[in-house]
């Protein structure tokens, strides 16, 4: 058995991969180990619960010695730190491929760390274009990995353009969470009513906008306070500027019709989206994810600006006004209407059986590790 060892750092993306862990793990040829850490184990967030409620095994437990909300330059230690520690379980664990996926910075660390054990990184979500400091991070691990698995033409192509060899490229397509909890199990859970016209907001802050963090997510709550509307709201990521959106978030959770969750786990979110009217923010949910159940979203702000997108994406800049205005052309039954026919570029079949053949299958060895640019 191969032992492939994924680390986890936020919700986000082990929502994401859940499908495609869950496969590893209960394929015969392939040995899954998880570690977890970063965002997870933030007391504000804490789901680290919903990773032992997956099922999937934990091996190691990886806690911040830092508070990861205050400024680059914890983050900055932690990584420190985290390259330090994933350098020792690596060298225990003695994996023959590691697996990351997209851009946050403790998957820079994990891959640092495989690089100067000479483990071959697999890498998902490369190719990728948003408008952040995650580009840089993205294309950092693109460069730094072995194998890759992007999520659409798009994206393997500019995978290509950056030198990598034709081979190690494997178009598998987009993973998502696929068990979504019914309408009437999310009701239950959350205690609303979703036949009622219900917004779901996820903001997070934006790395080179921290100090605006907090009057963004003020203009954004005006704008859906406003439209008195059933609302959902989910607290942002961990990332420095995120105390000052849960500052607001508190202040306006006060109100009838906002109902506010720290996290929820990956089957009702997935739920949520099938059932929700429109969503909020400036998630990559929205904009990846939403598509598949064809539910309008509003993207505000430059941190998905240059996303790779449907057309069920509603730009808007951080005013009350235009986001208000974006809000309700999106629930409109003309632009709803519009979306019936979209094509989605996330959209793919057996994502979690290709990897998992990529995986149990690509010769590893020298050839793997000793990279040649093609430009």
């Amino acid at each position: 058995m191969r032992k492939i060892v994924y680390v986890t750092g936020s919700r986000a993306e082990f929502g994401l991969m859940y499908s495609t862990l869950k496969a590893i793990d209960t394929n015969p040829k392939l040995d899954l180990h998880i570690i977890v850490t970063a965002m997870h184990l933030t007391k504000e967030h804490n789901s680290l619960k919903v990773v032992k409620n997956s099922g999937l095994k934990i091996s190691k437990i990886i806690k911040p010695k830092v508070d990861l909300k205050r400024g680059g330059k914890n983050a900055a230690i932690f990584s420190g730190q985290l390259l330090i520690e994933l350098t020792k379980v690596f060298e225990k664990i003695k994996p023959d491929i590691i697996l990351i996926e997209a851009d946050r910075f403790e998957q820079l660390s994990t891959a640092i760390a495989a690089t100067h054990l000479n483990i071959p990184i697999a890498h998902i979500s490369g190719g990728d274009v948003s408008k952040s400091m995650d580009d840089a991070v993205r294309h950092a691990l693109t460069k730094m990995s072995h194998i890759h698995f992007p999520g659409t033409p798009k994206s393997a192509e500019r995978i290509k353009k950056m030198g990598e060899e034709v081979w190690r490229v494997n178009m598998v397509g987009t993973p998502i969470f696929k068990d979504f909890a019914t309408k009437e199990k999310i009701e239950k859970k959350l205690e609303l009513d979703l036949s009622k016209e219900t917004l779901l907001i996820i903001q997070h802050p934006i790395n080179s906008q921290q100090n605006q963090a907090g009057n963004q997510m003020k203009e954004t709550l005006r704008a859906i306070d406003s439209l008195n509307k059933q609302t959902i709201i989910l607290y942002p990521s961990g990332d420095p500027g995120s105390n000052e959106i849960i500052k607001i978030i508190k202040k306006y959770g006060e109100k009838r019709n906002f109902h506010v969750f720290k996290n929820l786990e990956p089957a009702i979110f997935m739920g949520l989206l099938k059932n929700v009217s429109v969503m909020v923010g400036n998630s990559s949910a929205a904009i990846v994810e939403a598509p598949f159940f064809k539910l309008p979203s509003v993207n505000i702000g430059i941190r998905e600006k240059d996303r790779e997108r449907a057309r069920n994406t509603i730009d808007s800049p951080h005013k009350e006004e235009k986001i208000k205005e974006a809000i309700q052309k999106a629930l409109s039954q003309d632009f709803k209407k519009s979306l019936e026919k979209m094509h989605n570029p996330y959209n793919s079949d057996n994502v979690e059986k290709n990897i998992c053949e990529v995986l149990e299958n690509i010769e590893l060895g020298e050839r793997i590790i000793n990279k040649e640019m093609v430009y």
